[in-house]
């Protein structure tokens, strides 16, 4: 978005990928959404013709490698991708997990929409990385990139086979 110019999509061969949830909450806001969401590109992306909404765990436009896990905790309808990779699959959590300090479930923030709710969704997502050997990206750990999760014999999560930066040979 450029100063005095009308907000535009970039990427003219891409679809717009968002779960049904969140659309409704981007064109019908509560008034705690209201600062997430820019009106003209909610509406150029409906009228785009390249929105895909999503209604469940899977997306035909992404194919098999592909599911979604569902988070209200933060963000009422966010979807939580994964992808299927040789080595376990790989998810990125977003605000429900963003970094390492959050494996603990009772370390939630301010801006958690449902605390309770929240600490149950980080527990069955990470039970689930922690069951297929699965990975975890992070949005915002300075110092972490990705992880691999696992439980000690007191039932934490802990971190482990860290990566301080990403490349794509690594998966």
């Amino acid at each position: 978005m450029d100063d005095g110019n009308t907000p535009r999509l970039l990427f003219p061969g891409a679809h717009y990928i968002t779960g049904e949830r969140q659309w409704s909450r981007a064109r019908h806001n509560h008034p705690h959404d209201r600062a997430l969401f820019v009106r003209q590109i909610v509406h150029r992306l409906e009228s785009s013709g390249r929105l895909v909404l999503v209604d469940g765990a899977r997306c035909e436009e992404l194919g098999d490698g592909w599911q979604f896990h569902y988070s209200d905790g933060y963000t009422p309808g966010q979807l939580i991708p994964e992808i299927a990779m040789p080595g376990g699959p790989v998810v990125f959590a977003g605000d429900l997990i963003p970094g390492t300090h959050w494996l603990s479930l009772d370390v939630t923030t301010a801006n958690d929409r449902n605390p309770e709710v929240l600490v149950g969704e980080k527990e069955r997502l990470l039970d689930h990385l922690v069951a297929s050997a699965g990975r975890l990206v992070f949005s915002s750990d300075p110092e972490i990139a990705m992880i691999k999760v696992m439980r000690d014999r007191q039932s934490r999560y802990l971190p482990f086979d860290l990566h301080t930066a990403l490349s794509r040979f690594e998966f």
